[in-house]
């Protein structure tokens, strides 16, 4: 993408918004600060799980829409999936600040999986995070062909971050 599709000033906000969200993510993992849980921050991970998967269903619903020629569906699909992807984020954040690092108790071949899937939706995530921003300001501006181009890429990559989130779930419940 290049910069005359966004001012010098929108990336450099994108970015910037992009690497602070990771480093303070980083933070809240690795800081080794005391943390005090509360009853409540243990059902977040569920509340996430949702908002993962009704994400996953809103891009799904999305992607149809578009091809279908249902611009106003297609934009309230997308705005949903990303108003979800928003919360699970903020509660992702919360849940971190009380509850600290998740450890996983599986041994084997079942650790090697989730290690694998870990890593990928972390990759995965980092790369949409900054790619979602840009495709939302190409159809605020406008610029469908644009918009249309990149969102390619970001679909199949925001799907495998919805899926693999959901899996990490799963996988932390079964080996807790």
């Amino acid at each position: 993408m290049s910069t005359s599709e966004f001012s010098k000033s929108s990336m450099f906000y994108i970015w910037a918004g992009s690497f602070l969200a990771f480093g303070f993510l980083f933070w809240l993992l690795y800081s080794g600060r005391q943390v005090q849980e509360f009853d409540w921050v243990s059902s977040i991970p569920r509340i996430n799980t949702s908002l993962n998967f009704t994400t996953f269903l809103c891009l799904c619903l999305g992607r149809w829409a578009i091809y279908r020629e249902k611009k106003n569906l297609h934009i309230s699909c997308m705005v949903s999936a990303l108003t979800c992807s928003f919360l699970f984020l903020c509660g992702y954040f919360f849940y971190h600040y009380f509850h600290g690092d998740s450890k996983f108790a599986g041994v084997g071949i079942i650790r090697q999986i989730y290690f694998f899937t870990l890593f990928t939706h972390i990759v995965a995530s980092m790369v949409s995070f900054p790619m979602i921003f840009m495709v939302v300001g190409l159809a605020l501006k406008k610029n469908f062909a644009r918009h249309k181009k990149l969102a390619r890429w970001l679909f199949p990559i925001w799907m495998y971050a919805s899926v693999t989130g959901i899996s990490i779930f799963f996988l932390l419940s079964a080996y807790a």
